[in-house]
């Protein structure tokens, strides 16, 4: 289940939105990181005059697949991929083709294949790297590495 806001200028709309989105966790340690990235694309990004494109992926544990994690020990419900046959790298590389500035905030070193996978996959692509922070389990730096982003 995912919590979708359209690209809106309204920082008061944002907000409020924020502000009721729960993260919601499944049976195992990897996430929909890949339903996560179609409903990104599923965005308005071409829409409205702004040059400038950003998305930002947050992740506790990566996606699902063996290939994009060492959870060999722990479970995946899903080793072989996602279960709607997503694949991460066609996303990664949409959003590169459509010239989105991606970051990501590790919060464990458990997402550190997949980020390294995806970060490829853009260079690949958009010859450049998906910035990415470590911000940890610390919500302080959010803001600053969100705002700084943006500029």
């Amino acid at each position: 289940m995912f919590d979708v806001l359209d690209f809106t200028s309204s920082t008061e709309e944002f907000t409020a939105f924020m502000k009721k989105v729960r993260a919601r966790g499944g049976a195992d340690a990897p996430e929909d990181v890949a339903g996560g990235l179609e409903k990104a694309m599923q965005q308005g990004w071409r829409k409205g005059k702004s040059t400038t494109k950003v998305a930002v992926m947050v992740a506790d544990c990566p996606c699902h697949g063996n290939k994009y994690h060492n959870y060999h020990r722990h479970g995946d419900t899903y080793p072989d991929g996602d279960p709607e046959g997503r694949v991460m790298e066609d996303y990664i590389t949409k959003l590169a083709k459509l010239e989105v500035d991606l970051y990501a905030i590790k919060i464990t070193n458990d997402t550190d294949k997949m980020y390294t996978i995806l970060s490829e996959c853009y260079y690949n692509t958009r010859g450049k790297n998906i910035k990415i922070s470590k911000l940890g389990h610390s919500t302080n730096e959010f803001a600053g590495f969100v705002s700084s982003s943006a500029t």
